[in-house]
Parts: C-alpha cells; sequence; structure tokens
C-alpha cells in the first residue's frame, strides 16, 4: 500500500506507523501482527482492524469495548478484509466494515458523529457494578444512536445465548451475570422487555450445558429397557409385550388363557410403556427425567433446574436519559438479611440489651432456641443457589407462624438458626419451638418428595452474668457434639 494517497480535493490520507491521518483526524490500524493491546487506540479517532486472522480481530474487539476507559471502549471500530465471515456478535461491537481503505473519507463522518454524541455523556463514575457495568451499555448504545439489546444464539456461552455490549464486559462462563445485570436494570425501569425465548441452567454454576436422561426412581440409573403394555380384551390380562411374544416366531399369545393376538385394536391394544431397569431389575411406568451439568458434574431432577428468560431489552425514556444524565444510585441500602427475621450481628447487640434489661429487673425473662437443620444441604443442592434465600425466607415464615410477634429470628448461616422468646417459661418456650420445628419438618417432607429434615436444637435461659456469644457457642458446641 502507498504511504500517502490522494482523494477528493485537497485533502490526503497518509499511512505511517500504523497510523491512518485524513483531515486531522487519525486512526489507528490492527494489523494480524499487531499487539494485543486496546490502549493503541485510545490517543486516536477510531481504529480499523483487519480481520483477516478473524480470531486475532475478536480478541482486539473484545479488548477494547471491554475496557473500563471511555476513551478506550467507546471509539468508532471498523473492520476490513472481513467479507468472509459473519459474526452477529462481532458485528454489533463495531462500526462498519471497509472493503479497502481508499474508503476511509466516507467513514469521517460516522466517527464525527460518535465523537459528538461522547462529548453528551454524563461522565460521573457509578458506585455499584450493576451501575458501572450499565453505564457502559448505555453509552455505548447512545453514541451508536441504538436503543435495543437482543440476544444471539452463542454455543461458547455458558447460557447458550449473549447479548453482546454487555457480555463483552464477562467471560463466557459469567455469562448468567449478563442476565443478573438485565434483571437489575428492567427493576430500575431503564428497559423494558419483550419476550424472546426460555433457557434452563444448572441450579450450581448456571450452565445451559446440560444432559438430559431418563433415569430409574429407585437406582437413579439410566440405563433402561422400554416395552410396550399389552392389554387382552378377552380376559383382561395386561403385561409386558415380553410376556405375550413367543421367543421362537415372534407372534402374540396371551400368558393367562393362551389365546392367539392376532390384531391390535380387535383383540388387544397397548394403553402405555412399561420400563425395565437394567441395573436394578425394577419395573416402572414413570421415569425420572435427570439434568447432569457437563460443567460441574450437578446431577439434579429437571424440576429444580433454574429457568430463566430471555427478552429482548429496548430502552425506556428513563434509560435513553441516563446516558446524559447518569444514573442515579439509591441511597438505601438493601437489607441482607432474610425477611422477616434481623442479622445474626443485630441479633447478638439485642440480647446485650436483654440481658441488661433483665438485670435491671429480675422479673423479666427470656429464652434462647439455638435449631441445626443438620441435612438441609441436600435440599439447597436440589434448589440451586438462586433459590436458596427464598428456602430460608419460607423456613424463617414457618418459624415465625409458631412463636408469638415480638420474638425475634436470626440465621448465623444457612443451616443454623436462634430464636429469642421473651417472656415465656422455659417449658413453655421448649414446647413452642418444638411445634415449631415439627412444622417446618411436615412441611419440607410434604414439599420435597417425602424428604426428611433432620434437626437438632436446644433452649436454654438467657443467663445474666455470661455474655449472650458465650452462650450461644457452648449451645452450638453441645449439638454439634450430639
Amino acid at each position: 500500500m502507498d504511504k500517502t494517497k490522494e482523494y477528493i480535493g485537497e485533502k490526503r490520507t497518509s499511512f505511517k506507523d500504523s497510523v491512518f491521518t485524513y483531515d486531522n483526524y487519525t486512526i489507528y490500524f490492527y494489523d494480524s501482527d499487531s499487539p494485543l493491546r486496546a490502549e493503541f487506540v485510545s490517543q486516536h479517532d477510531a481504529a480499523i482492524i483487519d480481520a483477516r486472522d478473524f480470531e486475532h480481530a475478536k480478541i482486539i474487539v473484545k479488548r477494547i469495548r471491554s475496557s473500563n476507559d471511555p476513551l478506550i471502549y467507546l471509539k468508532p471500530v471498523f473492520l476490513i478484509n472481513y467479507k468472509d465471515h459473519y459474526d452477529k456478535a462481532l458485528t454489533e461491537l463495531t462500526d462498519g466494515t471497509l472493503l479497502s481503505f481508499d474508503q476511509i473519507p466516507e467513514k469521517v463522518n460516522d466517527i464525527k458523529n460518535i465523537k459528538t454524541h461522547i462529548l453528551q455523556l454524563d461522565i460521573s463514575e457509578g458506585k455499584s457494578f450493576e451501575v458501572q457495568i450499565f453505564k457502559k451499555v448505555l453509552d455505548y448504545l447512545f453514541t451508536r444512536e441504538e436503543r435495543t439489546l437482543a440476544p444471539i444464539p452463542d454455543p461458547t456461552s455458558f447460557i447458550g445465548f449473549t447479548y453482546p455490549v454487555v457480555s463483552v464486559n464477562f467471560e463466557p462462563y459469567e455469562e448468567y451475570m449478563v442476565l443478573d445485570i438485565l434483571d437489575w436494570a428492567l427493576n430500575e425501569d431503564y428497559i423494558w422487555p419483550d419476550y424472546f425465548d426460555r433457557v434452563y441452567l444448572c441450579n450450581q454454576c448456571k450452565s445451559m450445558h446440560v444432559s438430559m436422561r431418563e433415569t430409574c426412581p429407585s437406582c437413579q440409573s439410566s440405563q433402561l429397557k422400554p416395552e410396550d403394555l399389552v392389554h387382552h380384551f378377552s380376559c383382561g390380562y395386561i403385561g409386558p409385550i415380553s410376556d405375550f411374544k413367543n421367543k421362537i416366531d415372534g407372534t402374540l399369545s396371551c400368558p393367562k388363557c393362551s389365546k392367539n393376538l392376532r390384531h391390535i385394536g380387535v383383540d388387544y391394544d397397548k394403553p402405555s410403556l412399561i420400563n425395565q431397569c437394567l441395573d436394578c431389575n425394577e419395573v416402572f411406568q414413570d421415569y425420572k427425567v435427570k439434568a447432569r451439568c457437563l460443567n460441574c458434574k450437578n446431577d439434579v431432577e429437571v424440576q429444580y433446574l433454574l429457568a430463566k428468560d430471555l427478552n429482548v431489552f429496548k430502552l425506556t425514556k428513563k434509560g435513553r436519559n441516563a446516558a446524559i444524565t447518569g444514573i442515579s444510585e439509591s441511597e438505601i441500602e438493601l437489607e441482607k438479611s432474610v425477611l422477616n427475621t434481623v442479622n445474626f450481628n443485630t441479633f447478638n447487640t439485642m440480647m446485650h440489651y436483654e440481658r441488661q434489661r433483665m438485670k435491671s429487673n429480675p422479673l423479666l425473662k427470656a429464652c434462647i432456641a439455638v435449631i441445626i437443620l443438620d441435612n438441609v444441604h441436600e435440599i439447597y443442592k436440589n434448589v440451586g443457589k438462586n433459590n436458596e434465600r427464598m428456602l430460608l425466607v419460607d423456613i424463617a415464615q414457618i418459624l415465625r407462624d409458631n412463636i408469638s410477634p415480638a420474638d425475634i429470628i436470626s440465621f448465623q448461616n444457612n443451616t443454623t438458626v436462634v430464636m429469642n422468646i421473651n417472656d415465656e417459661d422455659l417449658a413453655v418456650a421448649q414446647l413452642m419451638t418444638e411445634r415449631a420445628i415439627q412444622k417446618l419438618e411436615n412441611i419440607i417432607a410434604n414439599n420435597f418428595d417425602n424428604f426428611i429434615l433432620k434437626t437438632k436444637y436446644k433452649v436454654i435461659g438467657l443467663r445474666i452474668d455470661k455474655s449472650f456469644e458465650s452462650q450461644f457457642k457452648e449451645v452450638t458446641k453441645q449439638l454439634a457434639d450430639q
């Protein structure tokens, strides 16, 4: 390529040290041998990337768009030698293509337009991760005069789809975090959804790459042999078709009355299928469908997979304005404790003041109940991390329904619950705790295929001569030793 080319009028394009210059605009050129460094573009008005080495080009684009520096991630990026490739995600992350370097003057208006939009952006930095990422997304869409975020199929993504402008900020195995960001933006009214599809993800690692299989309800083996179930009209006998088949010629005869079965619909019918497990020989009609994650090997029934809706999102007016006015972050911090409970540190402080109250009035009394949900992790594994907190909310509500409104509940962790029962004798507090645990065990059994929740608990009177921390440690140690 000549180092200098002349165009219409007196304007000239020059090329030197990987930089094109045209009409006071400079454009950095990444060829297939260029280092994979996004910062090269920061001091220039745009970038052109040679896409003959397609993977090299994709890496450079990703590094530019995933940068946290607006001088880098908002730069106009064009592809050349792209005609042999078609990648929707890459197309969304770039600003067009060139057939030859002679088209550089044609792209100047695009560069100028993007720069004009960049000057209108709010440049304040967000505090939260969600605000930082979504502000980048809003800025990119605003400077490109785009309003839509649509999912694109992508087999390399953990969820099987990608939202390029958002996803470029994450690794493929972090794609589920893109859905969290979009859920946040939806709740904040920056976008509105139009349903596109639904995916089912592993409830542990959020991967969509799961293997579905029919399994034996007894031993969980997937080595099953299905057979037709045959109903003989004449004598009413019902059994697997293998009971009816003659091993020599394959004709059908009833094992009960020995009559030949000739015509389906006249002599017999096949009302359903029956399955035999080749591992444990169990015979059954209804198998369980299980999903094994190909990433983390988690193996659960399909009902416990995490269902997520994929939407095509469009910016609301609030979202369009936020690129210019900024995203206002709520000053109210979300309560991190489970609904109907208090944070364990807060509970600790409250027990300190409860002891002081009891010291000033010897007639006052309080009891502490510590409950260990010994095998609840088996349920957490099935319902997945996203639903774990919802289950804790349900557990807290069941316990709350069986104590007085003035009593206090706290989770030290997701297996240890502590309750403060005020103004009751130890025997009464013991009875209330037992009743609450029994109710909890019954509800768990009814909702999780007769799962038997194993619990350990102890109720003590709160003492004024020893700190709550010491009393709590003593009780939890006693329960751990049981």
